[in-house]
């Protein structure tokens, strides 16, 4: 089973570059799984997902996209990579989407119980204690 860097991951920061498709059942609870060094890559049937109609779903959001059209994109599906592009080490610079992304992984994090908004940003980063010690996630 191949696996990728996680950290050079973190590094692909386009909203195209990296779409995470979440793919949530209405009738039970799932626990919220991330990578600790690396992402595990694995067949999407294994995950439960069938491979025809999300490339299907991958064909219409390519009839979207620039002239990098899937090469930078990613799924993940409970925490396993099911599809990536050739593409997706490639680094770009994402401006306020950086907002979005945030506030969705926060969110996630705030329903697994790992934090809270009104904990304060230092405790999750030491270095921000000098500087902004009263920031909390809330202001993030």
């Amino acid at each position: 089973m191949k696996n990728l860097n996680y950290t050079k991951l973190l590094r692909v920061p386009k909203l195209i570059s990296l779409v995470l498709l979440i793919f949530w059942s209405c009738n039970q609870k799932q626990t919220i799984v991330f990578p600790e060094e690396e992402w595990e890559i694995t067949s999407s049937e294994r995950q439960g997902v069938d491979g025809y109609k999300m490339m299907e779903a991958l064909q219409v959001l390519n009839g979207y996209c620039h002239e990098d059209g899937l090469e930078e994109v990613m799924v993940i599906r409970n925490g396993k990579v099911i599809y990536y592009g050739d593409g997706i080490n490639c680094v770009h610079n994402i401006w306020s989407c950086r907002k979005s992304i945030t506030s969705t992984i926060l969110s996630l994090l705030i329903e697994e119980g790992k934090c809270h908004l009104n904990d304060k940003a230092s405790i999750f980063e030491p270095r921000l204690k000098a500087s902004y010690e009263k920031v909390t996630l809330r202001l993030l």
